[in-house]
């Protein structure tokens, strides 16, 4: 695909959504003066250094953003520190300063962050509510979409935090220009540029279904196996080994394996079928309706004891104590199916975050 073959799939997303054939993504756009409304007085000078815990965390919320997914998982440890957030904050908005020392400072070449947890995919979303015109949101959506289209940027791996981003924002700008659109409406129709990629994932789903049966564990090493057939397949991707990485985490995410440890996998039943962006807001109200879950990370080599006694726990709050507080029986009825498929690992995992009943 080349970048006149890229631009015109993204005027088709765009067309669907102009022509009223994709609603979910025509609400993520028309959210856009309410988000920046709010946030813009948010992250305002004059508000910064009045910044409360609660105002930030709200902001990391898709309930909120409407637009980004997952950022709230990280909320409690980025606010561990308010003061020292307040002032990361202030230097990431401080104009006066070029946007390469501010980034190397906030996330040095050298590693590690000024904040923990503040990484690029809440940093740039915060740079693009307060200068919407200037500014794109870096994240794995960014990214995989993308390359999907096959526009990613020739970026040394090693390149620090900075570079990389100045590369990938000046060419989303051009392309914002070249649709004629906001950042804001271009960063929804990567949600659908991303999945571009999928005849590849789907080669790879059959040949992970005609190799292992559900249940069985299968290894990294074992996956590579394909390669050649990938090569075959897709002589013009160089990079096959990454590609299938990429692909497996897709997978996960879509539900059809599950990751065990480094470099081991296992197939799984399939979940319901529940977009991310639904995912996510049937996570808050699962976490708002049942107090007395906490992150957890089991003990290494316990996980899979930790795993069943949490999912046996689960079924039967989620029984007991989420579903009478539901007012909607759609979703009730899809959270109690999403739980009843052995929990749905990838729900549990990736969604809910690790967690364990107190």
């Amino acid at each position: 695909m080349n970048r006149a073959e890229a631009l015109e799939k993204l005027r088709e997303f765009l067309d669907r959504v102009r022509a009223g054939e994709d609603e979910q993504l025509a609400g993520l756009i028309e959210a856009r003066d309410q988000v920046l409304d709010r946030y813009q007085r948010t992250f305002s000078d004059e508000h910064l250094p009045n910044l409360t815990r609660e105002e930030f965390r709200s902001f990391l919320s898709i309930k909120n953003n409407h637009h980004w997914t997952g950022l709230q998982r990280s909320g409690g440890v980025i606010t561990t520190d308010m003061r020292a957030l307040r002032a990361a904050l202030t230097l990431l908005l401080d104009e006066s300063r070029p946007l390469s020392e501010r980034l190397d400072q906030l996330r040095p070449p050298s590693g590690g962050g000024l904040i923990d947890r503040l990484g690029p995919a809440t940093l740039t979303p915060i740079l693009m509510v307060r200068y919407p015109e200037k500014y794109a949101v870096y994240n794995n959506t960014l990214v995989t979409a993308l390359r999907a289209l096959n526009l990613w940027p020739d970026i040394a791996r090693s390149a620090p935090f900075s570079e990389r981003y100045a590369k990938v924002n000046e060419l989303v700008l051009g392309i914002a220009e070249e649709l004629g659109v906001d950042l804001w409406t271009l960063d929804a129709l990567w949600w659908r540029a991303r999945r571009l990629t999928s005849k590849q994932r789907d080669e790879l789903r059959r040949l992970i279904e005609n190799t292992w049966d559900f249940g069985e564990e299968f290894t990294l090493a074992e996956i590579y196996e394909f390669e050649d057939e990938f090569r075959r397949l897709y002589p013009e991707n160089q990079r096959v080994q990454a590609k299938l990485r990429q692909l497996l985490q897709e997978l996960r995410d879509d539900g059809i394996i599950r990751f065990l440890s480094r470099g081991t996998y296992q197939r799984v039943q399939p979940g319901p079928d529940l977009n991310l962006r639904e995912l996510e807001v049937l996570r808050e109200r699962f976490l708002e309706r049942l107090p007395g879950f906490e992150t957890f990370d089991p003990p290494r080599g316990t996980y899979r004891y930790w795993e069943r006694a949490y999912k046996d726990e689960l079924r039967q709050r989620v029984k007991t104590e989420l579903l009478p507080l539901l007012v909607d029986p759609p979703d009730a009825k899809r959270i109690l199916e999403t739980v009843r498929s052995i929990a749905h690992p990838v729900f549990l995992d990736t969604r809910l975050g690790r967690l364990k009943v107190t």
